[in-house]
């Protein structure tokens, strides 16, 4: 047998292999990909290939229903892909509702009476989780945004018909879209904003206006945020009050030693 149908034979004896792991469902190392599927109803695991293993919890009823799918039984494989819950009456995403289990994607959606999160229900995909989607929790005022340092890849964090008053000052090298669109925010809170890779910043409709020592910054219901710097003598006073979140600021006045005129920035968007 010539070396080119030897390297056919073995690529054909892997593929083999990993569909038959995919069949058993096992994973690298011959983990369970997941749990007895009658251990974790009414949620359930979706293998879509030893890759890509999603975890559905729409049809739970009660939190109760997904801690016991998380923390009853054993998980062996434990980096999922996607988290799923939907229409859950619960007023709380409670301490590790989700055991050690982590998630490149969490989508938490119309949890209408939903009000706070707890943060060890994120931490265990604090180096996994890429987009956190929480849409239509309305009543939602309660989120750990002090653990946003630590989420290291998080590129996207979603959190709309939210019911915050204040946003405190976030801080994240990750993140690159934060939306808090249709809220009832009425302050972003000073001190040391820090989000240097943040490209997209989506708020309002809102009446809310916030001073800087040397920017007057109004953020209008029309979508806008116009930030009037012309008493500020140096780039370093533009956006020192974000504590060099450069978020275009740097690159918008770089060439001028002292802006001369009120700027519109398209960081925030509808």
């Amino acid at each position: 047998m010539n070396s080119g149908a030897k390297e056919r034979k073995m690529r054909g004896r892997l593929l083999l292999s990993a569909w038959l792991s995919l069949l058993a469902g096992q994973g690298a190392g011959g983990l369970e990909l997941c749990p007895p599927s009658d251990g974790i109803a009414p949620c359930a695991c979706v293998v879509h290939s030893t890759q890509v293993v999603d975890v559905d919890c729409m049809d739970a009823e009660t939190v109760e229903d997904v801690y016991r799918a998380f923390n009853g039984v054993t998980w062996e494989f434990k980096n999922m892909t996607r988290f799923l819950l939907h229409d859950l009456e619960i007023e709380d995403f409670p301490e590790d509702v989700l055991g050690d289990v982590s998630f490149q994607d969490m989508q938490l959606l119309d949890n209408v009476y939903l009000r706070s999160i707890h943060p060890s229900a994120l931490l265990p995909s604090r180096d996994r989780l890429e987009t956190l989607t929480l849409q239509g929790c309305h009543q939602l005022s309660s989120f750990p945004f002090e653990i946003l340092p630590e989420m290291e890849v998080l590129k996207n964090l979603l959190i709309t018909c939210n019911n915050f008053k204040n946003v405190p000052a976030l801080r994240s090298d990750s993140l690159k879209t934060l939306n808090l669109w249709d809220g009832q925010i009425i302050s972003l809170e000073g001190g040391a904003w820090s989000m240097q890779s943040l490209t997209t910043f989506v708020i309002g409709p809102s009446e809310l206006e916030v001073s800087f020592v040397d920017c007057d910054c109004t953020i209008y219901s029309t979508q806008t945020i116009d930030i009037n710097c012309m008493d500020a003598e140096t780039l370093e006073d533009i956006y020192r009050p974000f504590d060099e979140v450069t978020l275009n600021l740097k690159e918008m006045w770089k060439a001028q030693k002292k802006p001369s005129a009120q700027k519109s920035i398209d960081w925030i968007v509808a």
